[in-house]
């Protein structure tokens, strides 16, 4: 509130206090006071009556706005009133009292206004002053009679309204006669006018606070039916574009996402017409490649973009104008930096999102990303575990059909065909140049059935599937026969498949057979289909030779049903490898005939053994000898090594005696000669997409006796159910660690939605998860406030660094002694692997309280600034890996939004309580309009509340000094003092250094300060001081001021607001 409010004191007052009167002449007799003193109190009454319609309804602008227009107008004797407020660049009718006629309303209402000479309204606003008209026709610069000629009004007065430095409006009173306003008049509209600024603030704010709270709700929303329907993509999808569509203001919105070259919509909300037409219309579209679509343009920059006016818009031209859509945006849906989507919002009115509807449109748009990666992640999952069903279930069948072959191709045949999404298929098994069915699906037509039996193998050839399966000794596929010109082995008319799939079966090398699949619709086979069913031609090898091996010896049932056990194990520790390679390895010494075994991951650049089975003590130390030498390393190229060859090559190794291979490292043969190493050696790799991941290694000890064809191939076995077993593991882990990570965001997401205004929570749950996800002792938050760090989260971070770095906090500046150093110089995350062997680091008395040894500081930064940072610390000097920085990173992020939240909330609460303060001041006065000690008593109150002072205090100047006259809080013996030693005009006191400078004085530390000499607040040792005039005219008639006791200094925000209560009590 500005200095304007002084006028609801009343004239009476003024009188009484010794201030001039502002109406003019001075008052004659008692009629005239006592006429003066009525229509002040009505004019008082009218401003309280504002207040509480405010009070009562702070989001209610309207009504706020039409009581002030009908008590202005009412008051000051003019026929009409009203209120204009800045829209853009014009100004807009925002309310209107008085007589109207539907003509006179529509003109109001519909024309606007700019600054300029020829209206009031745009006068007021270029002169950014109170423009007073007394006869409009007599006004040569008056030309914007339109309003004029419908009212018939003469005399005109605008009042600015002003928000800062801007004027956000005009208030507007008008006289159908010649008759100009008083300076009374004028002076009342003015307060008038005030109320009218803080009214439509408090809309302001109250709407912005409503909105925010709306769109926090709609992030919780999303989150809950996410946590509920976590694999309901539709349902989630569903939910994400209606909130968008919402909080956004828009019309209607989808959501379409990228499937196989083409756009499908899986969401569609609000008004969209011809629905029908409208999603043939998105049917037919492909993903473009230029800008004449909003989904061409989202692809090409790869960002949020928006159509303001597609009518308008030069090179927009799909669908414009055919489903009354004006203004259009999109945001992409990622996954990495792949774009899987779009949120796409549409208004039937040209109209601009506004930056903040684009960034909550953002956020739906990742909320939807994150969803449609759940169901991803679970659908392949689901898919990978319904493979491995089958697999396993086509397993089980062998081990119960051994010698049932026919039933083991059917079963395999029919679930290869089914998984694949085929029509039909057929088993081919191939012996020299001959070949014929060995398996079909009960799918198979007849006569294709009749045709296929007829059909001879000739070898390597381009005419037929089979033919260049032979050829490639490969997967094979043709799309469309009927596009394939070579592709000549059509079969019976009508033809009964477009599209074709052959998969060789192969043994060790050798075409033994091939499986084909077949689709009636022409269309490629995907990579994910193509790679099930080679998992299931495997399986029919393997049947093929299990019966062959079964029906030789008693030995093959016996490693079959090892497999079967091991594929057991497999199935019934999804996330522990210890029981799957102890299986592995038992039956390996078992059925190879090997006298130890033992598995090695790799990791990075070397293999560690990661279990062993049949050493002898001296074996085992020979195995950590050979690793302490350096053997584990994989060399490129190294061949003295059994690991480093089969790592090289990629394939199994044979060392049949060891003393004879020239190649191997001279000590292992030298130890073969002295009896101490195994001289005959078999490796195995196990590979994932072609890469080693470990190898598997049995030996025999001496004397040498090399493996048979048959223990290879059965070690190769187990070696691939090793790898299956990796594998499940991996995936089981990653799943679980996606889940984790995603359910702890979700509990930060939700704790700050459950505090806006209360920070400790989130930053502790946010410590919290990431210590526990990142696999950390201990977890800290830094906040950076002045030039240095303040620790404002821990999670098991000592009592003693705690009270450390208190006392000693970390600068914040760049230097490489400290990690936060190095991170304020580089503004990303960056880790220390072991800090006692960095030779940069120098923070070793924080390190010593803590006993840390690795370490991991990840910023957060806010629109570019470094506002604080996340820490994890392990004990033991290991590094973290790239998921736990991901993780970090966006626990970062989180943190800093929910510091921005609590920032936000915080600061509209302030303002909230200091306009309700000023409020209560203002209705102090208008009550007590005869009883300043009643004001005086408010307004200090309200300044130690909203300052956060010990003691506020109004001094008022009697002669040459100053004495108390109200005070809040303060010790009583202080206060008592002041009271009976009136305050001198002197720089050795507050009050008189604020009389003397005629300004705001403020000392932080009066305890310090060389000038200040007032002993009672030495005594009681006040520390930080502010205060402020009280200014009648040029003549500073009294101060008001805060204390505080301790050194605390005062803030601009709170100097501002202690000057608003000096103008108040002036």
């Amino acid at each position: 509130m500005d200095a304007h409010a002084g006028i609801i004191t009343s004239a009476f007052a003024r009188r009484s206090l010794g201030w001039p009167h502002s109406g003019g002449e001075e008052l004659g007799g008692a009629a005239d006071v006592e006429r003066e003193l009525a229509e002040s109190r009505a004019r008082e009454a009218a401003l309280a009556e504002v207040l509480g319609v405010m009070r009562r309804a702070p989001g209610e602008l309207t009504t706020v706005l039409d009581t002030v227009l009908d008590r202005a107008a009412r008051l000051c004797g003019a026929e009409r009133a009203s209120i204009h407020l800045l829209d853009g660049d014009v100004y807009r009718t925002a309310a209107f009292w008085g007589p109207t006629n539907p003509e006179y309303k529509q003109v109001a209402y519909d024309t606007t206004r700019k600054p300029g000479r020829e209206t009031l309204i745009g006068r007021t606003a270029l002169d950014r002053a109170v423009i007073h008209i007394p006869d409009v026709l007599a006004d040569p610069e008056y030309t914007a009679k339109d309003l004029q000629r419908l009212a018939g009004y003469r005399t005109m007065l605008g009042v600015p309204l002003f928000r800062g430095d801007v004027v956000a409006g005009v208030f507007v009173l008008t006289r159908n006669e010649v008759r100009p306003f008083s300076d009374r008049e004028i002076a009342l509209v003015r307060a008038f006018a005030d109320q009218a600024v803080v009214a439509v603030e408090n809309a302001r704010l109250f709407k912005e606070t409503n909105d925010a709270l709306e769109r926090q709700t709609a992030v919780s929303e999303v989150l809950k039916d996410m946590g509920r329907s976590v694999f309901d993509l539709d349902r989630v999808l569903e939910s994400v574009a209606a909130n968008a569509v919402r909080l956004c203001g828009a019309d209607n919105g989808s959501i379409a996402r990228l499937r196989g070259g083409g756009w499908e919509l899986v969401a569609h909300v609000g008004d969209f017409g011809d629905r029908e037409a409208f999603e043939r219309n998105w049917a037919d579209q492909r993903p473009p490649s230029d800008r004449r679509s909003l989904t061409g343009r989202v692809l090409l920059d790869r960002r949020t973009t928006a159509i303001v006016d597609v009518l308008a818009d030069p090179e927009y031209d799909l669908g414009a104008g055919v489903f009354k859509v004006r203004s259009l945006i999109g945001a992409p849906l990622t996954r990495g930096d792949e774009i899987v989507g779009v949120l796409l919002l549409r208004r039937t009115e040209p109209k601009p999102f506004t930056p903040e509807e684009i960034h909550l449109l953002e956020t739906f748009a990742d909320q939807a990303s994150i969803a449609i990666e759940n169901v991803r992640l679970f659908n392949e999952t689901k898919e990978a575990l319904a493979q491995q069903t089958a697999v396993s279930e086509l397993l089980g069948t062998i081990s119960r059909s051994a010698f049932d072959l026919d039933r083991v191709l059917d079963a395999i045949i029919e679930r290869a065909t089914e998984l694949a999404g085929a029509d039909n298929g057929t088993i081919r098994a191939i012996e020299g140049q001959a070949s014929r069915v060995v398996a079909s699906t009960k799918s198979t037509p007849a006569d294709v059935a009749a045709w296929i039996a007829t059909l001879d193998f000739k070898g390597p050839h381009r005419s037929s599937v089979t033919g260049r399966v032979a050829l490639a000794r490969a997967p094979v596929q043709v799309p469309d026969i009927e596009q394939d010109p070579e592709y000549t082995q059509v079969g019976p008319r009508p033809v009964h498949a477009r599209a074709v799939l052959g998969v060789p079966l192969l043994r060790t090398g050798e075409l033994i057979g091939v499986m084909l699949l077949r689709r009636k619709m022409p269309g490629a086979f995907s990579d994910r289909q193509i790679q099930l069913v080679q998992t299931f031609a495997d399986q029919a090898v393997i049947a093929m030779e299990n019966v062959r091996l079964f029906t030789q010896t008693k030995e093959s049932l016996e490693q079959q049903t090892a497999v079967s056990e091991i594929l057991e194990v497999i199935s019934r520790t999804t996330s522990d490898l210890g029981p799957v390679f102890d299986t592995v390895l038992q039956k390996a010494i078992a059925l190879c005939g090997a006298d130890n075994a033992g598995i090695l991951m790799r990791e990075g650049d070397a293999f560690t053994h990661a279990a062993q089975r049949g050493n002898t003590p001296h074996e085992t130390a020979l195995n950590d000898e050979w690793t302490g030498r350096g053997f584990a390393a994989i060399r490129p190229g190294a061949r003295d090594t059994l690991t480093g060859r089969v790592a090289a090559e990629r394939r199994t190794v044979h060392i049949p005696d060891l003393a004879l291979d020239e190649e191997y490292d001279p000590w292992a043969r030298a130890r073969v000669g002295s009896g101490g190493m195994e001289p005959t050696l078999l490796g195995v790799p196990l590979l994932r997409e072609g890469e080693v991941i470990a190898v598997i290694v049995a030996r025999r000890r001496s004397p040498p006796r090399p493996f048979s064809e048959h223990e290879i191939r059965l070690l190769e076995t187990f070696a691939h159910q090793a790898a299956i077993a990796i594998e499940n593991v991996r995936l089981f882990n990653e799943t679980k660690e996606a889940l984790d990570r995603q359910t702890a965001t979700a509990a930060i997401l939700s704790v700050i939605s459950r505090s806006p205004s209360d920070l400790q929570p989130t930053l502790d749950a946010i410590v919290e998860s990431g210590a526990h996800l990142c696999d950390a002792e201990m977890a800290f938050i830094y906040v950076v406030e002045g030039d240095v760090f303040r620790l404002r989260a821990g999670y098991h971070v000592p009592p003693a660094f705690v009270a450390y770095t208190n006392a000693k906090p970390v600068p914040v500046r760049p230097h490489r002694g400290s990690l936060s150093g190095r991170v304020v110089a580089e503004r990303r995350a960056v880790q220390i692997r072991d800090v006692l062997e960095d030779k940069e680091y120098e923070y070793f008395e924080g390190q010593q309280l803590v006993g840390y040894r690795a370490m991991l500081n990840v910023p957060m930064m806010r629109e570019g600034q470094l506002i604080g940072l996340i820490g994890l610390w392990r004990t033991e000097p290991e590094p973290f890996s790239q998921k736990q920085i991901d993780l970090m990173t966006t626990f970062a992020d989180q943190a800093v939004i929910a510091i921005e939240n609590t920032r936000l909330f915080n600061e509209t609460k302030e303002a909230l309580e200091q306009q309700t303060a000023t409020g209560d001041v203002l209705k102090s006065i208008s009550r007590s309009a005869f009883d300043l000690q009643s004001v005086f008593d408010v307004v200090v109150e309200n300044a130690n509340k909203l300052c956060h002072g010990d003691w506020a205090y109004l001094f008022r100047r009697d002669g040459e000094t100053f004495k108390i006259v109200a005070s809040d809080g303060g010790i009583p013996e202080l206060v008592e003092y002041e009271r009976t030693h009136p305050t001198p005009v002197v720089r050795s006191t507050l009050v008189g250094r604020v009389a003397l400078d005629r300004g705001a004085v403020h000392i932080p530390d009066m305890m310090s300060d060389t000038e200040y000499d007032w002993p009672i607040n030495r005594k009681h040792r006040v520390h930080s001081g502010l205060g402020v005039p009280i200014f009648r005219g040029d003549d500073v008639v009294g101060v008001i001021g805060v204390a505080r006791m301790e050194v605390k200094p005062f803030n601009a925000d709170e100097i501002r607001l202690v000057e608003t209560f000096a103008d108040q009590a002036a």
